[in-house]
Parts: C-alpha cells; structure tokens; sequence
C-alpha cells in the first residue's frame, strides 16, 4: 500500500514538472517591430501625417508653404502629395504611410535638362 502512495507521489510530481517544463518551452508572444522611424523622430513623422494646406514646412533651413494636397488610392494602395511652393518655384512632399512610413521630396525638371533617355525609358540621366 505504501508503495501505491509513493508511486502516485511520484507520477504526481513527474506530471508537475513535465508541465512546468513544457509552459517554459512555449515561444513567447512576438513582439512589435521597433518603428524603424526610432522615437527620437516620432515627432515629426506625426507631424508630417497631419500637414494641411496653409502649413510652413521648413527643410534645410528653407521655408516652403503647402499650396496643396492631392490623396492617392491606387486599389487600396495610398498616399499623398503635397505641392509646396516659395520665390523659387514649386516642389512637391509625397508621403505614404502603408508598409512603412516614407517621405520624398521631388521636383520637375525641363526636358533640356536631360541629357540621356527618353519619356518611358527606365535609366534617364540628369546632371552626370
């Protein structure tokens, strides 16, 4: 009888840890990707998704007022353009905020800029 006892006790505490070993060896929940964006910048990625027309958006220590906003929803795909302007003529801010928060800066160009390719071509080449 006492040896049935000892048996269960064991079975028992073989059970325990098998458990306990088992509840350590689950992964853990996936954390969250760091934005890669970093917090040091949060401030003005925030600021860049909330730019309206009317809005002074200063770069390299120039000023450039937003003259406005076209949306972009290409099937589900989105982004905006703003055009921004000054004395010197007119750039254009497009951000998208999908798979990952981007900013570009662009402008136009004349075509006698060019000096290799074509409308369509996929290497064009400006300036060297």
């Amino acid at each position: 009888m006492i040896y049935v006892l000892i048996v269960l006790l064991l079975a028992a505490l073989a059970v325990a840890g098998y458990l306990l070993w088992k509840s350590r060896q689950q992964p853990t929940a996936q954390k969250e990707p760091d934005d890669f964006i970093g917090d040091q910048h949060k401030h003005a990625s925030d600021q860049l998704r909330q730019v309206r027309n009317g809005d002074v958006i200063e770069y390299l220590g120039h000023n450039w007022f937003v003259r406005g906003r076209i949306d972009f929803d290409e099937h589900g795909y989105r982004w905006t353009e703003h055009m921004l302007d000054d004395a010197e003529g007119k750039k254009w801010l497009s951000i998208e905020d999908d798979e990952s928060f981007e900013v570009s800066l662009w402008h136009a160009i004349p075509l006698g800029d060019i000096e290799q390719g074509a409308v369509g071509d996929r290497d064009i080449i400006v300036g060297g």
